[in-house]
């Protein structure tokens, strides 16, 4: 995977859109003289990781110039969803854009799809795909080398999505009529779990704090419902369901970052006890060391779980890979005497 960092860009010319229609020459410039396939440019750093694990899948033969920031009007380095899109204009196939849905799906937001060359992760953002309940004992396995009898990921993503499902539609709702009745700051405040260690067993742990956001998710919905007794969701949830949020898979469509940070604080609290009870069976104080030292981190081993071709919306990103290449002979297959 080859990075290359934009940094000698050309100082704002006088508009803010000539500025980024320039700057997008000349980016499709280096793709030229470079010979890349295309450019991308993400929101930030880690993204890169993920996007570049999904071109290299489904696009192994492309080479993609990866762009983790750019220049501004004012001359600075700069990130984010909203610089990425101020190149929406002046995109083609040799720039694109990489970027997280956050609500922009859910809200109906037209125009972000590849036929406008711009690459979306579908959930709410890349970290969402990492908590897909599917790879998570393997996580468990490949970080501190035990296989997880400790909790039920499927039970736990089901309930906390299902818990979830209700306050987020009407969350969702306001987001659309007013957003100060049921802002994102608020919802945040439910969305993360395990901010503690546990101090009983694990599951018994895992099951109160899942009790907790349930009661805590039905009062906010009693008091919306007792708030607003004339609002009809069903139109929104009908909507909604023709791009897959439904009760069970809420964790997709909530911020992922809330989501992730809770299974690395649960995971890291899982693998400690795992490790605890391994070296009640070794005899020697290296034996014990040797087992520990080759953990490495929770957080990790979640970056690195990707279910490939294992539901809806990871597919959806490899069929836009492959149909944005679709008919587009690689660079590096090119006679190297041919001009692009």
């Amino acid at each position: 995977m080859i990075s290359y960092r934009m940094s000698n860009m050309k100082r704002p010319l006088y508009h803010k859109e000539r500025f980024y229609q320039q700057l997008a020459e000349n980016i499709k410039g280096q793709v030229r003289m470079l010979r890349f396939d295309c450019a991308a440019h993400l929101e930030a750093n880690e993204d890169e990781y993920f996007w570049g694990r999904l071109f290299k899948k489904y696009a192994p033969e492309r080479r993609i110039l990866y762009m983790t920031y750019s220049k501004s009007p004012q001359g600075n380095h700069t990130t984010g969803v909203g610089h990425c899109l101020n190149f929406s204009d002046y995109l083609d196939e040799r720039f694109i854009i990489c970027i997280d849905s956050d609500y922009r799906r859910l809200e109906g937001r037209r125009n972000i799809d590849i036929e406008h060359f711009i690459f979306q992760t579908y959930t709410y953002s890349f970290e969402n795909h990492h908590c897909v309940p599917e790879g998570l004992d393997e996580v468990i396995l490949n970080v501190c080398g035990k296989e997880n009898h400790e909790v039920d990921f499927y039970n736990l993503i089901d309930r906390y999505s299902r818990a979830l499902y209700e306050p987020f539609i009407w969350h969702l709702y306001f987001q659309e009529t007013d957003d100060t009745i049921f802002s994102q700051l608020e919802l945040r405040t439910m969305l993360s779990l395990f901010s503690g260690h546990a101090t009983t067993e694990m599951g018994e742990y895992v099951d109160k704090e899942l009790i907790r956001l349930e009661q805590r998710a039905r009062s906010k919905v009693r008091s919306l419902q007792k708030d607003y007794p004339d609002v009809d969701l069903e139109p929104l949830k009908e909507r909604l369901k023709t791009i897959g949020l439904l009760p069970e898979r809420t964790y997709l469509f909530i911020r992922g970052h809330n989501i992730f940070d809770s299974l690395c604080r649960l995971g890291r609290d899982i693998c400690a006890n795992l490790l605890n009870e391994g070296k009640k069976e070794l005899d020697s104080k290296k034996e014990i060391n040797d087992l520990f030292d080759s953990t490495y981190s929770i957080k990790r081993g979640l970056v690195d779980n990707l279910r490939y071709s294992s539901y809806p919306e990871i597919n959806w990103i490899e069929d836009d890979i492959k149909l944005f290449f679709q008919n587009r002979k690689p660079v590096n297959k090119q006679s190297k005497g041919k001009k692009d």
